[in-house]
């Protein structure tokens, strides 16, 4: 985990702010765990919304991305800790039917961390690229292949992977968000020793992906 940097000048304001912000997030996650392991962060503006639903990764991103998108974007942010696609079914419903101005899609990772209990990676997928198919414009991210484990969660990421790439080829309303491609030869610094979660680097990198492909790809 990060430590906090210790600094003999006064905090200014804008440093106390940031830091209870940051004590804010570490509370809002503890909270997520004992309630249920699920946690919403969301804006309130009249700017266009972008719906951003993911798993423990969208979690601890989600500060980066909702400043990212912030510019010209209200983000609403539903993450929950440990879900698999199945798991998050019920939420993609509920954010189809308040028809964002986007969705973006970050999971699939703990389908394949599971892939020997919860072998049906399957029918979550096309469950979830069903329910984004009226979409006006879904983002879907990339799952690193890379992550801990047996053999077999490299090969669900993989297919996870190839899924998303033909469901944006087949639907010119879905983009990917290459976070796998990202990742390659920078494991190191974008990535915690888990080899799962973002780094605070990773965080930041997740979240100008996100704003890029919303930026080159919802607005045409």
């Amino acid at each position: 985990m990060n430590d906090t940097p210790i600094v003999s000048a006064p905090e200014s304001p804008r440093r106390r702010t940031l830091l209870s912000a940051r004590a804010f997030i570490v509370l809002a996650v503890a909270v997520a765990l004992v309630a249920g392991t699920y946690l919403r962060i969301r804006g309130w503006s009249s700017k266009p919304t972008v719906a951003v639903v993911g798993d423990s990764i969208t979690l601890f991103s989600g500060t980066d991305i909702s400043t990212a998108l912030g510019n010209g974007y209200d983000a609403d942010i539903h993450a929950g800790i440990g879900r698999r696609i199945d798991e998050m079914l019920p939420t993609l419903e509920a954010v189809a039917r308040a028809h964002p101005f986007a969705v973006a899609i970050n999971l699939g990772s703990n389908d394949a961390l599971q892939a020997r209990t919860h072998p049906d990676w399957r029918t979550g997928v096309d469950r979830m690229l069903a329910l984004l198919t009226p979409g006006r414009c879904v983002l879907l991210t990339t799952i690193n292949v890379r992550l801990p484990g047996p053999g077999s969660t490299s090969i669900v990421a993989n297919n996870i992977n190839t899924a998303l790439d033909e469901a944006a080829r087949a639907h010119t309303n879905f983009h990917v968000v290459d976070w796998n491609a990202a990742l390659r030869g920078k494991e190191a610094t974008l990535l915690t020793v888990d080899q799962i979660h973002p780094s605070p680097a990773g965080q930041l990198t997740l979240a100008a992906l996100t704003r890029t492909a919303l930026v080159e790809h919802c607005h045409k």
